[in-house]
């Protein structure tokens, strides 16, 4: 019977775990389950990263379409369209029932008069880009940049450069002025300006023959968490002047 009992409590102690194999199981969980977070970790950060660049890329490529489409009403209906006569003459610049085009093209500044919402109204609408303090980008200052649009339906008797201007911003963070500004801040220990620098070259606006190109290089709101950078884009659109 004492042998019985006695390989019973044998069996009991051979069944069950010595604390350094209890201390090394520890440590392999603790290893692995590191790993795991380590990986989510960094899953979590490329998701935000693709999600920021996703963020830019549709809002820029938005307003983008909208100035692309704007563009392509410019100087409609234009003054061939009415009978001789209709137009006051010599100012028929002023007259609300006609659209000029473009008013103002500068590296930074896009003025013209269109019916861009097919209303049967002439609209002037003006995009302009202004520096980090809110300036206008033409005066000087830093970048980042904001771009702001205005669109107000035209007044009658008022010249097209003269027409009133209620603006609003559509996208921040823009970089290329023609070259003009530099870009102000550091990334990760590195000169905006200089990490940057290809990307503020171009101008926002420009004008070849009758085809108007818009780029905008913009700066993602959010830090890439991998590398400790702000991601640029640059982005285009080119539309062909009809009137």
């Amino acid at each position: 019977m004492r042998h019985a009992e006695h390989r019973r409590r044998s069996g009991l102690r051979m069944s069950g775990f010595t604390l350094l194999e209890l201390l090394a199981v520890v440590a392999i969980l603790t290893l692995v389950m590191g790993a795991v977070f380590t990986a989510i970790s960094s899953l979590q950060k490329v998701y935000k990263t693709q999600e920021t660049k996703l963020d830019a890329t549709q809002e820029t490529r938005n307003l983008l379409d909208e100035i692309g489409r704007e563009l392509h009403q410019s100087g409609f209906p234009g003054p061939n369209m009415f009978d001789p006569g209709v137009l006051p003459n010599p100012n028929w610049q002023t007259d609300q029932r006609v659209a000029v085009g473009i008013v103002n093209l500068t590296p930074t500044q896009l003025w013209f008069e269109g019916d861009v919402d097919n209303d049967g109204a002439v609209e002037s609408v003006q995009y302009t880009l202004l520096n980090s303090a809110g300036g206008l980008a033409s005066a000087g200052g830093t970048c980042p940049c904001t771009l702001q649009r205005s669109i107000v339906q035209k007044q009658n008797g008022t010249a097209p450069n003269a027409q009133p201007v209620v603006a609003v911003s559509t996208l921040a963070n823009v970089i290329n002025t023609g070259g003009a500004l530099p870009i102000a801040g550091n990334t990760n220990g590195a000169n905006n300006d200089i990490l940057f620098a290809s990307y503020k070259n171009p101008a926002v606006f420009q004008q070849v023959g009758k085809t108007i190109i818009v780029t905008l290089n913009v700066l993602t709101a959010n830090m890439d968490q991998q590398n400790l950078t702000r991601p640029a884009l640059s982005m285009t659109v080119t539309a062909k002047l009809n009137n």
